[in-house]
Formats: C-alpha cells, structure tokens, sequence
C-alpha cells in the first residue's frame, strides 16, 4: 500500500434498507465531505426488493465518481470476518447500532454515522427504536403452556 492510499480516506458503509430510507440517504449526504471515496454495501438478501434493483436505486441517488455502490453477502449484524472480496477500505461506517456494537467487539476500525439534526427526534425513528426494543424482549422470552397457565389459580394458590 502506498502512502497514497494510506492518507485517502475510504469508508464502507453497509445498508440493508430495501428501499433506500430518507434518513440513510439524507445521513450519508451530510458525512460524505468526511471521506474521500464512499463504499455502500448492499447486502445481498432480499427483504423488499431484488438487490440489484436497490443497487441501481442507489446508484440514481450517489451518481458521483466519489461512491461506489456493491452488492455483497455479508450480515454486518453477525458477521465474524469481513469477506476477502470487498473493496479496499480503512474504515467502516454504519447507523446500525447492532452493526456498530458487532464491529466494535472485533477491533474493526468503525464509526456511527451521525444522523442529521432532528432526525433522531421523528415520530418514525421513535416507533422504530421501541420496535427494535420489542424484538429484543421477544426473543428472550419463553413461551409457556396454555395448559399449564390454565391450571393457576390468579388468586394465589393451586
């Protein structure tokens, strides 16, 4: 690597929004003096949307030679290594807090993307936090028998 590449500033930013969301857009756009070349990582599952049609979405949105838009099978979430097929970057970041928290526990170089000014505040970011907050509590409890919750006496006793 030269000293060139080393002083370039690149960034990957993995998304999974199908279709790309406001917020993901607006955020990107607001960071992007920060960087000098701009990676956006589709992950290649479909949620919503094919893949490719996002990626051509994106691509309408970042038409700058500054961004590069792939596609890419990685879950950020989860994942344990980055692949050996992505692009060359120097750091990663992401609005994803489990993205975030994921990266962090491996010593990735990685950063939160701040979200604009009052974006943080809408209706729709709220909801979708408590939503998050929901699934969490969801996947940590059991479910118990119905038959076994009929037999219980509500008063206290057997």
């Amino acid at each position: 690597m030269s000293e060139e590449e080393i002083k370039e500033k690149i960034v990957l930013i993995p998304v999974v929004e199908q279709p790309p969301s406001f917020g993901t857009i607006l955020s990107i756009k607001a960071n992007e003096n920060n960087f000098d070349k701009i990676i956006i990582c589709i992950r290649n599952k479909e949620i919503v949307i094919n893949p490719e049609t996002v990626k051509m979405m994106y691509e309408l949105i970042f038409n700058n030679p500054k961004y590069e838009i792939i596609i890419n099978e990685a879950d950020f979430k989860s994942i344990v290594t980055l692949p050996s097929n992505l692009p060359k970057f120097n750091i990663i970041a992401t609005l994803s807090y489990r993205v975030f928290v994921n990266l962090s526990l491996l010593d990735y170089p990685i950063t939160l993307l701040p979200r604009t000014v009052g974006y943080i505040d809408t209706f729709l970011r709220k909801a979708y936090r408590q939503g998050m907050s929901y699934d969490l509590l969801k996947m940590k409890s059991h479910a118990s028998s119905l038959k076994k919750i009929s037999m219980c006496d509500h008063a206290g006793g057997e």
